[in-house]
């Protein structure tokens, strides 16, 4: 609902930033001072939340579709995973080849996308962070 979506304000005059406090606080229920800085922050951490994971989807669902497999097969995963990041920080929730550091898996994984040389670039560049993050050794 549009009431849990936040609204990001600035305003240079302080009479002004009041005024539009006030009609931010009438939409909805999170609404954050921020300046110019925070918001461009704010815009470039959703496109790695939202954007990229949505790009994702659509390259599981291209690996779905050429093997003649429903793309809703994942909606159950994709669900548990959105579901999992409200309660525990994005680390705490990875799960996966890497950060079991299940390199035989991710060998096989990366064979498999032996025909799609620009998804095992992604696979790799993200196993490899997720090895980092972990303080994995790859």
């Amino acid at each position: 609902k549009f009431s849990d979506i936040p609204i990001c304000l600035e305003a240079n005059v302080p009479e002004f930033e009041g005024f539009l406090l006030g009609i931010a606080r009438q939409l909805s229920d999170n609404v954050i001072k921020m300046n110019s800085e925070m918001r461009k922050q704010v815009h470039l951490s959703g496109v790695f939340a939202c954007n990229f994971v949505n790009y994702l989807y659509n390259i599981a669902g291209d690996i779905l579709s050429k093997n003649n497999i429903d793309e809703n097969i994942l909606k159950p995963l994709i669900r548990e995973t959105a579901d999992k990041i409200i309660d525990l920080p994005p680390l705490l929730a990875q799960t996966g080849p890497a950060v079991r550091n299940d390199t035989e898996s991710i060998k096989k994984h990366l064979d498999l996308l032996s025909s799609s040389p620009e998804y095992q670039q992604i696979y790799k560049l993200i196993s490899d962070d997720i090895f980092k993050a972990h303080n994995l050794v790859t």
